[in-house]
């Protein structure tokens, strides 16, 4: 039904398979199985709307925009095996004062799958952090004696494969 309203908007919904497939789900009512209460009403409101929308003439055909990509200043470090990479960036505003909110997630592949996490996240600069694997298996964060840090678990794990992380103080 997203696909069926997005593709309306530009102008490009397809008569024969997305449009045919969002009505049949709206009028055998499957999507309203899983809404009960006060709910329902609404959630039924907002389909009849939407089928109605679907029907009707669609606007013209347009591209919707290019979005620029948005860079966001990072230290990234892969790990010896290049199965995994650390990377510290900064999250934006701090609760304390001139000090901006950073985190550190890890990416890595297991079982070939690939996702990740965070692992550390601090008060402070991003640049004022340092990353260093060990081993393969090993990560190593070094901070700044002034973050205040709000995440620090001792491991990470994804899908069968787990690291460890150590933390370390920098010298002030």
């Amino acid at each position: 039904m997203a696909l069926a309203a997005t593709q309306w908007e530009y102008g490009c919904l397809s008569q024969e398979d997305v449009l045919a497939y969002a009505i049949e789900i709206i009028d055998s009512d499957a999507d309203l199985r899983r809404w009960d209460g006060p709910p329902l009403s609404r959630r039924k409101a907002v389909l009849l709307t939407l089928r109605q929308k679907l029907v009707s003439p669609q606007p013209a055909l347009r591209r919707p925009r290019r979005r620029k990509a948005i860079v966001v200043p990072s230290t990234k470090v892969e790990s010896p095996d290049g199965r995994a990479v650390a990377t510290a960036y900064e999250l934006g505003a701090s609760p304390l004062p001139d000090a901006p909110r950073m985190q550190v997630i890890v990416e890595m592949e297991a079982s070939g799958s690939r996702g990740g996490g965070g692992v550390f996240v601090a008060d402070c600069e991003y640049s004022q952090v340092s990353l260093e694997w060990i081993d393969s298996e090993t990560l190593q964060v070094s901070y700044p004696p002034s973050a205040v840090r709000s995440a620090q678990p001792a491991t990470f794990y994804y899908y069968g494969r787990t690291l460890k992380l150590v933390y370390r103080a920098l010298a002030a």
